[in-house]
């Protein structure tokens, strides 16, 4: 209940039972990087097949993009994973695709790191405005053209929150996170010289 929501870690967990030695949050983990990987690299790849002038500069922007996709494969943590997760709806916005894929991607960087979707919310907002941008800024446009994204992302937060609420309400629940609370403020250093 730190970092994962309910949701994502039941469905997760559900994995354990049904097939104990597959490490399911691993492969999740491994399954989001290769996803934003493909949707990323894919479209730079593209742009070096076709434009021969640019090829130099989409060939050194792939490979500082690999490297730094191998070391988040290497190294997984639930923030880098969020990050990605909101990254890759960010980029898809601006490519206008498809609204399905952008909705799954906030929801699953909500529910696995909910303060990094947070953080990564306004340039959600920024990515919907940008796309409807042109010579001429009106404040009008702006709005209507931000109303998609930050409905999606109240949607998201409230479904996160409501469902977290609910499954995290009972009194085992609210014991181990006074534990973690206080675990947590111990090792931020907060309440080290008390």
């Amino acid at each position: 209940s730190i970092f994962m929501g309910y949701p994502l870690s039941y469905i997760l967990s559900r994995g354990y039972l049904i097939a104990p030695k597959i490490p399911w949050y691993g492969l999740f983990f491994c399954e989001v990087i290769i996803y934003s990987l493909w949707v990323i690299m894919g479209d730079i790849l593209l742009k070096i097949k076709q434009n021969a002038r640019s090829k130099k500069t989409y060939i050194g922007i792939a490979m500082v993009l690999f490297i730094l996709y191998v070391n988040i494969f290497v190294v997984q943590q639930f923030t880098v994973i969020a990050s990605i997760l909101a990254l890759t709806a960010i980029y898809k916005l601006l490519k206008r695709d498809s609204w399905i894929g952008i909705v799954v991607l906030c929801i699953l960087s909500y529910e696995v790191r909910s303060d990094v979707f947070l953080m990564a919310a306004p340039f959600l907002v920024v990515a919907g405005v940008w796309n409807n941008l042109d010579e001429k800024i009106n404040t009008k446009k702006i709005i209507k053209s931000s109303l998609p994204i930050i409905g999606v992302i109240l949607i998201t937060v409230a479904l996160g929150m409501g469902s977290n609420k609910i499954a995290y309400s009972s009194k085992d629940w609210k014991e181990y996170n006074l534990y973690n609370k206080a675990r947590s403020s111990l090792y931020d250093y907060t309440d080290y010289w008390n």
